[in-house]
């Protein structure tokens, strides 16, 4: 902006510098041409002096006219210097500061608004602690109801088992023939009610045995003893079924004695009788049930696999699920609890270990536990 005022002010004096010097040459050399001719040509030299006094007169005109146009250029320059001024201090003082009010403006709104979203957040973080509150009281009261329905379910378990083995004693006591023989109807009767009686009984079992583990009073007796007589022992009871179904038996791990390791012998001959039994009970007539085991550097593994029904993709991961049956499973077998692999995946995770499964519906099941050795 100042190099603008500067080249305006060398314009302005380059204009009445021209016009003044230019001008009064012209005119100083018309005089002097007119007074020469004067001044030649006039006899009288009265007028040859009055000619010379005009010339001069009119010379201090001339300059008086020149010396006002010049003071009027400077005056222009002057008024023209100022208006350039005036126009950059408003455009270096008015504009930044026309900016600086839109830019405080701008940083007032943008606190507003920090303001409102910090007061959301208030609000929100006030609403999620009272939410919080709330689930707390509500899961309090489940576990209150959980705890009591534990507790129901146990003492209504006992009360029902205890009648039920005097029953299944008296059924056994009437084929054993100790009270006289019986006709073939009758002994088909018993048989078939002392089934039943093993079924509830299995139930109250597994009721028993899911209320134990919820309410954290089963106990857990870990000594090092041997794997192999035990799961034989289950085998056996299950041999009657297997045989009458004509199921092939691959067992592949040591059933002596040799291999001990650390366990609660009672509840982990839970977990193999429940998946063996499930075994046995959802393979078809001619299948064929398989035990093998891996025993690895910290840990063994019991791998149990059948030909049997399988289990559907889709219900895979709602298995070990209390009270779940898969519906393939309901159609072949009605009779279930739905509690047997929920209770033998709690047993195996108290035991540090794990359990896995992997099936295909129509193709068989194969479960896998893992329990540590160390």
């Amino acid at each position: 902006m100042n190099e603008e005022i500067k080249t305006e002010e060398n314009n302005l004096s380059s204009n009445v510098a021209g016009f003044g010097w230019f001008n009064f040459f012209i005119l100083f050399l018309g005089f002097i041409s007119i007074n020469l001719v004067w001044f030649l040509f006039s006899p009288n030299f009265g007028q040859k002096y009055l000619a010379l006094s005009a010339a001069a007169i009119l010379s201090l005109l001339a300059g008086f006219f020149l010396i006002l146009q010049n003071w009027r250029f400077a005056k222009r320059i002057q008024e023209r210097q100022s208006e350039m001024e005036k126009s950059w201090e408003k455009h270096t003082t008015v504009i930044p500061s026309n900016k600086s009010s839109q830019r405080e403006r701008d940083l007032e709104e943008i606190n507003k608004k920090l303001q409102k979203t910090n007061q959301d957040f208030m609000e929100t973080t006030k609403k999620l602690f009272e939410r919080e509150r709330e689930l707390t009281q509500a899961n309090k009261s489940l576990q209150e109801v959980d705890n009591v329905k534990s507790e129901f379910v146990s003492v209504a378990a006992h009360q029902l088992r205890t009648p039920l083995t005097g029953i299944k004693w008296s059924y056994t006591t009437l084929l054993e023939k100790d009270t006289g023989s019986l006709n073939g109807v009758q002994k088909e009767i018993v048989e078939k009610g002392l089934e039943t009686i093993d079924y509830a009984i299995s139930v109250i079992n597994d009721l028993l045995n899911t209320a134990r583990l919820e309410e954290g009073k089963t106990g857990f007796n870990f000594t090092v003893q041997a794997i192999g007589p035990i799961i034989d022992e289950i085998i056996n009871q299950h041999n009657p079924t297997i045989k009458e179904k004509k199921i092939k038996m691959d067992i592949d791990m040591p059933l002596s004695s040799s291999f001990s390791f650390k366990f609660d012998k009672e509840r982990l001959s839970i977990v193999f009788d429940n998946i063996l039994a499930n075994a046995v009970k959802y393979t078809p007539p001619g299948g064929k049930i398989s035990l093998k085991s891996f025993r690895r550097e910290k840990d063994i593994q019991f791998k149990i696999s059948d030909t049997g029904i399988g289990i559907p993709k889709k219900d895979m991961d709602k298995i070990f699920s209390k009270f779940y049956r898969s519906k393939n499973a309901i159609g072949f077998e009605t009779s279930g609890s739905g509690l047997g692999l929920y209770v033998a995946k709690n047993i195996i995770e108290k035991h540090g270990g794990t359990i896995t499964l992997e099936s295909e519906e129509n193709r068989g099941t194969t479960f896998t536990i893992t329990l540590p050795i160390s």
